[in-house]
């Protein structure tokens, strides 16, 4: 019997120290699944924080981009009210001539280091919120299809437009002081295909896609930092 409860007492005490050492194996894998977890939130904070960076600096060429596109579809509609006898003859009418058919808009060239970053180290999926990734997703793509389907566009029309308007002029569109020819001007504004080419040249449709882009970049910004204050809150 003595024998017995020895074996009993040291059985128990085996098992004992096997549950000591399985709660310590969890306690530890606990730890190691706290500290991934710290790693990888901080590692998308720091992606998140990069990116509403990047986000802002493309907001800000996204609104000196609106200021002239605003200013040639202004320029644009009063060439066309004056062609159309709703106005009068503004002073100014040769520079808003000049504004509609030759002034260029810089291509819009988001910043993507953030982004690139984040593909490299494994793409959209370390960042854990689907509404945030999909957001994001979603602005990149607006990105790449406002450059192609809209900016290259009107960049092409308008470069049709400047030729078609020297080709009218003979060449004589411009004085030797750079100013424009009255005459010239008065001719070209009542052609028909120089009316036609400046109804459809692309800046009233690129003007509206790019407050879109405006839009959905603001919309991006601000679901970034709101996310951004949840994952530092935590």
């Amino acid at each position: 019997m003595i024998k017995e409860n020895r074996a009993s007492k040291y059985l128990l005490y085996a098992i004992g120290e096997i549950i000591l050492v399985v709660i310590g194996i969890l306690i530890a894998l606990q730890i190691n699944n706290w500290n991934e977890i710290r790693k990888e939130r901080k590692l998308e904070s720091n992606f998140i924080e990069l990116l509403t960076q990047d986000l802002s600096s493309d907001a800000e060429s996204l609104i000196d981009l609106t200021r002239l596109s605003d200013a040639v579809v202004i320029s644009k509609n009063k060439v066309l009210d004056y062609q159309d006898h709703k106005i009068p003859k503004p002073d100014s009418l040769s520079s808003h001539f000049l504004r509609a058919v030759f002034h260029g808009i810089a291509s819009f060239v988001p910043n993507t280091g953030a982004i690139e970053e984040i593909q490299n180290a494994g793409g959209l999926t370390l960042i854990k919120n689907e509404n945030v990734s999909s957001q994001i997703l979603k602005l990149y793509n607006v990105y790449d299809s406002f450059e192609k389907n809209v900016g290259q566009n009107y960049v092409e029309n308008r470069n049709i437009m400047r030729q078609l308007v020297y080709e009218k002029a003979s060449g004589n569109f411009f004085n030797r002081d750079l100013s424009v020819d009255e005459d010239a001007l008065s001719t070209l504004l009542f052609d028909s295909e120089i009316r036609n080419r400046l109804i459809n040249n692309w800046a009233v449709t690129y003007n509206d896609n790019l407050k879109e882009v405006v839009q959905i970049n603001a919309e991006t910004i601000k679901i970034c930092k709101d996310y951004l204050q949840k994952i530092d809150n935590k």
